[in-house]
Parts: C-alpha cells; structure tokens; sequence
C-alpha cells in the first residue's frame, strides 16, 4: 500500500499543469482615434502585462486593437475574446449581438463620468444655445467625447431646433484642446465643445479662461466608455482577474497603461449606472 502510494504521488507531481486560462481583449480602434498607431499597440500590450506583473494568476493575456465594431463582435461571439474594451456607443451597438458583465469603467479625480460644456465668450452677450444658429462649432475630438454629439442633437431637438449639421454652420473637430477653446478665448471663433473636466483643468492654469468663457449649455453626466467580459467567460481564475482588474492602478506598470485610456484607475460599473448613456443613444437612434 505504501508502495502504491508512494507511486501515485510521484504521478501526481510528474503530471503536467493545466494549460493557462486565456484572457484576450479586444479593443475597439475607437478608443484610440486620436492616439499615434504605435503607441496604441504599445499601450495594449502594456496593458496585457500589467494585468498579470504582480497577480499570481494561471493565465495567459492578450490584447489587440479591432479596426472595426463587425470584427470584435464576431471575435466575442465565436469565443476568441474574452472581453472588450469599448466607448458607449460601440457598447450600445453590439449589446444585443452578443451578452456581456462585468462592466468596468475608468475613474479620473474620483469621477468615472463626463460631462459636456458648450463654451462662448462671456462678452459675446450669448446666453441661449438658439443664438448660435449658422455660427461654426469647434469640438474636441475625443473618445471621451463620443457622446456629445447624441447629446447636442437631443438638446436641440428638444429646442425645436435642427440637429447639429444642421444647426451650425460648420461642426470642426481638432484632436488638440488649445486649438478648440483658445479660438473662442481669443475671439477668433465663436463657440466651442468640450468636457466639463478638461475646461475646468485649463482654467485652473490659466484663470483668464474661466473668468472670459461661460457655458450656454451644459449635458447630464454620461459615462463614454466600458470594459465588459463575455457573459458565458467560466474559469477558475475568473475571480482572480476581476481582482487584478479592480487593482490594477496600484502598480506602475497599470498607472502608465492607465494614464493612456486617462484614467487613474478602473471601477466596477453597475448596468443601472450606464443606463442614462445608454437611453441617450436610444433617443439619438430613433432622432435619426
């Protein structure tokens, strides 16, 4: 019997260890529009690292860049994804194609929402958003701005007024903040589309900014991206990963990768929390 044992134990630690679980993420090409191609690869794989530099987890990470919303949900429901990183409106489009939980979403100075400023000069004597009516709009070309359009057109539907193209006379994306908000600053332009957050930290560098530019519209708060994994994603080291996920600011490694997607950290995100984004984008669908 002794014997017997002494064989099955030495079977037991001559048998192979299970392969890794594989964790592969897609992120959508969506969320790095204004990002340099190579850094947005370098970013994603740093991404894969830091998930596992310092969690003792069975797992063997990947991620990649998905050009287009068609091929990242075909890669989640053929199973050779496991989770997605995605802006709202990319999550809103594919949320019926394919089941997705655990939701995360990024959190910057204790916010993991953004909210929406139309800025003019405060001498300009502008207080309505009807008054801009065939002036140009300059908007600040950002995922984190993916909303803000669905936003705008709602807010002037809801005015009687045209949508957006319509409206103004021409809408400018610049991926460059100065190049939006010093225009108007400077009268050169007259009105300009930002996050509440970003005008809010350029006048806190230069005050004049905030003394010389008000809003004359300004949106509910809306959360412009998600991460989620696959609804039917079943592995031991599930729990692991959420964790690592949860942690993942408190490693340098996570805080640079972090730092790319402008986030200081990654927080679970109830489906009742994205809800109001989700409803915005329902109302931009049949707006149109």
């Amino acid at each position: 019997m002794l014997s017997c044992l002494a064989l099955s134990t030495r079977a037991d630690e001559l048998a192979p260890a299970p392969p890794p679980t594989p964790f592969r993420v897609g992120f959508s090409a969506s969320l790095f529009e204004v990002i340099n191609a190579q850094d947005a690869r370098a970013a994603v794989k740093s991404w894969s690292y830091a998930i596992t530099a310092e969690n003792d987890l069975s797992i063997q990470p990947d991620a990649e860049i998905i050009a287009d919303l068609t091929t990242l949900t075909t890669a989640l429901q053929s199973g050779t994804l496991e989770a997605a990183g995605l802006t709202t409106d990319d999550f809103f489009a594919l949320r019926e194609a394919v089941e997705l939980s655990h939701l995360f979403v990024t959190q910057t100075a204790g916010q993991t929402h953004e909210e929406y400023v139309i800025l003019v000069r405060r001498d300009q004597g502008i207080t309505s958003l009807a008054e801009l009516q065939d002036h140009d709009l300059l908007v600040h070309q950002s995922p984190r701005l993916c909303l803000a359009l669905p936003w705008l057109d709602r807010t002037l539907h809801d005015q009687d007024l045209p949508s957006a193209p319509s409206f103004f006379d021409h809408l400018i994306p610049h991926p460059k903040l100065t190049q939006v908000v010093l225009p108007v600053f400077f009268g050169r332009a007259t009105a300009c589309l930002l996050t509440r957050r970003d005008f809010e930290t350029m006048a806190e560098l230069n005050p004049q900014l905030g003394r010389q530019l008000v809003a004359v519209a300004s949106s509910p708060p809306y959360i412009p991206a998600v991460m989620a994994l696959r609804a039917d994603f079943n592995s031991p080291e599930l729990p692991g990963i959420l964790a690592a996920l949860r942690t993942l600011h408190q490693s340098p490694s996570g805080q640079q990768v972090l730092l790319i997607f402008q986030g200081e950290a990654l927080v679970p995100c109830l489906p009742a929390d994205l809800e109001p984004s989700l409803e915005l984008l329902r109302a931009a669908t049949e707006l149109r």
